[in-house]
């Protein structure tokens, strides 16, 4: 299960890799995989890819999800099992100068189109520590909701082939 939706994960991120290249202006690179230094970005600073631009490079956190485009950031915040959740140990890094993603991308993929989010990621944690942020649950876990509209997002829709 895990290793089929990290296949659908790199295929869906391979969607909408060019139009977000042009929107941020650089190389995006993938550190997903296996490697010391692959694992270290990915497990414990969240990073998913890398943009390399000519005045440095970035992290980026990446979740793209099939179905309705709800115009939302989702930060998954607790897990029935107990596991450390991308909001806590983005959380910590924030608040203690640790390497975390400095972007935060969500994409909707539905019907032959996608629509892209991305925001800086201290302001996306800023607005969930300042608001009183709704929650959704799953059956395993529960998410922050954030608007794209509540802070600052940059935007598109792309047609896929």
């Amino acid at each position: 299960m895990f290793t089929d939706d990290f296949k659908q994960t790199i295929t869906d991120f391979e969607y909408i890799r060019p139009q977000l290249q042009k929107m941020m202006g650089g190389q995006i690179i993938s550190v997903e995989g296996t490697g010391e230094l692959a694992q270290v970005l990915d497990m414990r600073c969240g990073i998913d890819y890398l943009l390399v631009t000519a005045d440095g490079v970035r992290g980026i956190a990446s979740r793209i999800q099939h179905g309705h485009c709800w115009r939302t950031f989702t930060v998954r915040a607790s897990k029935t099992n107990g596991a450390t959740t991308e909001y806590e140990k983005r959380s910590v890094a924030l608040l203690h100068d640790f390497i975390y993603p400095y972007w935060t991308v969500q994409a909707y993929i539905h019907e032959g189109m996608a629509r892209i989010g991305y925001v800086r990621t201290y302001d996306l944690y800023k607005y969930i520590w300042e608001h009183d942020v709704k929650a959704r649950y799953t059956d395993n876990a529960k998410f922050y909701v954030v608007d794209w509209d509540s802070v600052p997002t940059s935007t598109a829709t792309i047609f896929l082939r």
